[in-house]
């Protein structure tokens, strides 16, 4: 692996080989099958995960993967939230159930509404999504590389 490239010093530069491994690291790709495909021994792909070169290329995909994810995350919530204040102000009722359905948010028991008005719902979502990103967040900082 060459250490260093003369633009930037401070930056690796991986074979060609290096870099498709990279890229099929976040995939569902096993080492064994990243190793195949792009024509190496499975020993390969563990010694260049023992490079800290390697290592930190994985670390920094791996934050913007997440950094990719949360910003997706973020705007659909909002979006989400957007669209429901909408139909809630415009008195769509079934929509917005509907909705909140879809959400799982909105249960039905015994044929009686639980949820007792579009507004609290609607906070109710988002507070249930702001949950959900946190524990995303927090399942996505514990995985752990291909072994």
């Amino acid at each position: 692996m060459r250490v260093e490239t003369q633009e930037n010093p401070r930056k690796p530069k991986f074979s060609r080989k290096q870099r498709i491994a990279l890229d099929l690291w976040f995939t569902k790709l096993t080492q064994a099958e990243i190793a195949e495909q792009i024509g190496v021994r499975a020993d390969t792909i563990s010694a260049w995960k023992t490079l800290p070169a390697f290592q930190q290329a994985i670390a920094e995909r791996e934050a913007e993967a997440k950094a990719r994810a949360m910003s997706i995350l973020a705007d659909a919530v909002t979006d989400a939230a957007f669209m429901l204040t909408v139909l809630a102000n415009r008195g769509d009722r079934q929509a917005c159930v509907d909705v909140l359905k879809a959400a799982r948010v909105y249960v039905e028991k015994q044929g009686l509404e639980v949820i007792a008005t579009i507004e609290e719902s609607v906070e109710d979502v988002r507070e249930r999504i702001a949950r959900e990103l946190e524990e995303i967040a927090e399942r996505a900082a514990s995985v752990q590389p291909i072994e």
